[in-house]
């Protein structure tokens, strides 16, 4: 007997770019960028975007909102830490922006990576016990988002009887995030029943990140495609050249950081260095903008066909959600967004009503 030996077939994955970072912009250009993000988002039929959250950044919601305002079908991706606000006032926050807006926001719980941001709030938690936390943080969420009086003891949070009125109907009740690579994010996110977002190993090793039948996983990752490799490296060259200032800073970083995805990436950005092997045009996988500290997430670079055949190592190992890095230009998202169709699909040109510009 001849046996079937068709590939199982790719489900295409839910699409999010990146907000830019306050942290460096005047308010009046920041303002500018959020409202070309947001509207390049609805132009090239992507979900929404992930707005950060640390101590030195504008609050989320208020980026969030203002992104939803000048856009039509925007969804904000809020990564909420728990230190900074309870429960209830996200769930609140939530409910609000869907009464006022008619719009989803979804949710991307993070613990928070650096020892400094946390000793300044307060917080002695350790690494396990902060997922522990988050664990209670997301349950109360959801639960309120219900529209039902919520009692709640847990050993971080407690409740009795809290309701959030005017709640979101189905259809606009955040998805859930949970961002992390280590152990007890992952048993966290399956606990919740979250996404799991984290940063990708190379696509050879996609399938490492799998941490049992059934559960979600997604990740943050920058896409440079073209129509030929040599364009594509071109244009990565450009955009990221080599910066040895960056890579010495990038070391001081992951010193100072408790994430795992922070101290992998940086393992393998040094290991690279080391063989030679982060020339350009080498490896679709490339890890010199993160090495360089221009960002904080991996590259695929390379023509439509070969970024999809690595997107098709991370589809296959159960990624539901692309989260890209901030676009430069309205053209990044629009050329990602083909070679995601490639991976899922097969070859396909770049579609005509998102033009390349």
């Amino acid at each position: 007997m001849v046996q079937n030996t068709a590939p199982t077939p790719l489900t295409e994955p839910a699409l999010y770019t990146t907000c830019p970072s306050s942290a460096n912009d005047d308010v009046v250009t920041y303002r500018s960028d959020l409202e070309r993000v947001a509207q390049w988002c609805d132009r090239a039929a992507y979900r929404g975007a992930l707005i950060y959250t640390d101590n030195s950044l504008m609050d989320p919601w208020v980026v969030a909102q203002e992104s939803i305002r000048r856009s039509r079908s925007f969804v904000p991706l809020v990564a909420v830490q728990p230190l900074y606000q309870h429960p209830f006032t996200v769930a609140r926050a939530v409910a609000s922006i869907a009464l006022l807006h008619r719009r989803s926001v979804d949710l991307n719980f993070v613990t928070g990576g650096f020892k400094a941001d946390l000793a300044s709030l307060g917080d002695a938690l350790d690494h396990d016990r902060r997922y522990d936390r988050l664990v209670e943080y997301v349950e109360v969420v959801r639960e309120l988002l219900t529209g039902r009086r919520v009692t709640y003891s847990g050993s971080n949070y407690r409740l009795e009887s809290a309701k959030v009125r005017a709640v979101p109907a189905e259809d606009l009740r955040p998805d859930l995030f949970v961002s992390g690579s280590s152990s007890s994010c992952k048993q966290a996110a399956k606990a919740l029943g979250a996404v799991r977002l984290c940063y990708p190993p190379p696509p050879d090793a996609a399938i490492s990140e799998v941490a049992e039948p059934g559960t979600k996983w997604g990740m943050r990752v920058g896409v440079i495609a073209r129509g030929s490799s040599d364009e594509a490296w071109a244009v990565a060259g450009t955009r990221f050249p080599a910066d040895p200032r960056g890579v010495a800073k990038q070391r001081i970083i992951s010193r100072m950081s408790e994430s795992s995805w922070q101290r992998n990436l940086s393992l393998m950005a040094e290991t690279a260095a080391r063989t030679g092997s982060d020339g350009m045009g080498q490896d679709t996988y490339w890890l010199r903008p993160f090495q360089s500290f221009k960002t904080f997430c991996p590259y695929l670079v390379g023509s439509y066909d070969e970024v999809a055949q690595a997107l098709r190592h991370y589809l296959a190992a159960g990624v539901s959600t692309i989260v890209l890095d901030e676009p430069e230009r309205y053209d990044d998202l629009a050329h990602a967004h083909v070679a995601i169709a490639h991976a899922v699909d097969g070859p396909h040109h770049a579609p005509s009503e998102r033009p390349l510009s």
